[in-house]
């Protein structure tokens, strides 16, 4: 309970709404898994909260002896970045603020003051826009009808006037391009002085910030070029049985944002299309990949366990498929699922993994959707939902639906 696990909460003791007794408190999560492999809700619904007991119920619980690692929880892949950084920071602080001023309380610098004029407190807008350098270099941008409006605004007005208004002069044609360039710019060249102690010269960056703009608005027009030509056409899309002696398992997991829960589900038909079984598991509070990956390996742990030994898999998310097929970081969020999955796959049996797209996965998208009303948990059915007919008859038929797809 002292350590920071589940991907929304910080310290789980500072979540808790009883105060769990001093042994409780210091146990590792090892000690509140059963020895089936589930969580032991006995030790921890006493103490959480619903919205607590749905984000660890969506977790897959550890059963193999990986180590721990540390992860980035800033990131969706858990991997530090300094783009991820500095929008933390960036969340954390007043924008507003000094920025100096910010780097002197993290005893980064003993100064505050802007390191180009050295004149004034370096605060956001002071370094974007009100040092007189940088001042000069925008009025070289600006319409001069525009100056009055441009140096009156505060911070977040400044920016949002500039996404709104045509403020640039004959050289500054497309002025959000010019102005988030222009931004840009300032700030790095702000950050050479800062950190590699660069003269500053303002003609110079002048001349980088006009070339940056007509080099981002010839890729614009370029790329506006290369999608006009891309031709698009209809397809029809369909399920297909598997291969003789295979059956086929398709398998979804949407998000509901109604209760910020998600569920997974599935269903198996063989290469006559008739319905084996199906399944439906309803998780706790996770991400759509997290219900997509848990539905892939509920599925072949299914399939596993009732003595099936060549199968296929379908699934409508690509980046699932993707982090199966290529494996993940140990400090990847989906780390655990995705090892699961592999070292599922690796047993002696033949699985083939497939992706489709959602128009022949209707099926288990109907089951997935049916999770949110069932028992919390894995769910199997030998029998098909009353719901489910209609699209069991529809893909029994061979019959196809359009999708728009690029050719």
């Amino acid at each position: 309970m002292l350590d920071i696990w589940l991907p929304t909460y910080a310290k789980l003791i500072d979540s808790v709404r009883n105060q769990p007794p001093e042994n409780i408190v210091n146990m590792p999560v090892s000690c509140f898994i059963t020895s089936s492999g589930g969580w032991d809700w006995s030790k921890i619904d006493p103490y959480v909260s619903t919205d607590v007991h749905n984000s660890i119920a969506a977790i897959l619980p550890t059963i193999n002896d990986r180590s721990d690692c540390l992860r980035w929880r800033n990131t969706r892949d858990g991997a530090f970045s300094i783009k991820s950084a500095y929008a933390s920071l960036s969340v954390r602080n007043n924008t507003s603020g000094s920025v100096s001023c910010h780097r002197l309380h993290r005893k980064l610098t003993d100064n505050a003051m802007c390191p180009r004029c050295g004149r004034e407190e370096e605060t956001a807008l002071h370094a974007l826009r009100d040092c007189d350098s940088v001042a000069d270099l925008w009025m070289r941008f600006l319409n001069p009808q525009r100056w009055n409006a441009f140096f009156s605004l505060d911070l977040c007005e400044w920016i949002e006037w500039n996404r709104r208004v045509h403020a640039g002069n004959d050289i500054s044609e497309n002025w959000q391009t010019t102005f988030g360039v222009a931004v840009w710019h300032i700030w790095k060249n702000r950050n050479l002085i800062v950190f590699e102690n660069h003269i500053p010269n303002m003609q110079d960056l002048f001349f980088q910030i006009l070339y940056m703009v007509k080099d981002t608005l010839l890729c614009k027009e370029t790329m506006g070029n290369m999608i006009s030509k891309s031709s698009k056409a209809f397809r029809m899309i369909g399920w297909k049985p598997p291969d003789r002696e295979k059956v086929k398992c398709n398998v979804d997991g949407p998000v509901f944002k109604s209760t910020n829960t998600a569920g997974c589900g599935g269903v198996v038909r063989d290469a006559s299309g008739n319905f084996i079984f199906s399944f439906g598991h309803r998780l706790g509070s996770c991400d759509i990949i997290w219900a997509e990956l848990n539905g892939v390996l509920d599925g072949l742990e299914l399939l596993w366990c009732k003595g099936f030994r060549s199968v296929t898999l379908e699934c409508d998310s690509e980046e699932a498929l993707e982090l199966i097929k290529n494996g993940t970081a140990d400090n990847h969020p989906c780390s655990g699922l995705v090892h699961c999955i592999r070292d599922c796959i690796n047993r002696c049996w033949n699985v083939d993994l497939q992706h489709v797209y959602r128009e022949a996965n209707r099926a288990a998208d109907l089951m997935a959707k049916l999770s949110h009303s069932f028992p919390e948990g894995l769910q199997s059915f030998d029998a098909p939902h009353a719901e489910l007919g209609s699209i069991l008859s529809f893909d029994l038929s061979g019959l196809l639906l359009p999708r728009l797809c690029v050719c």
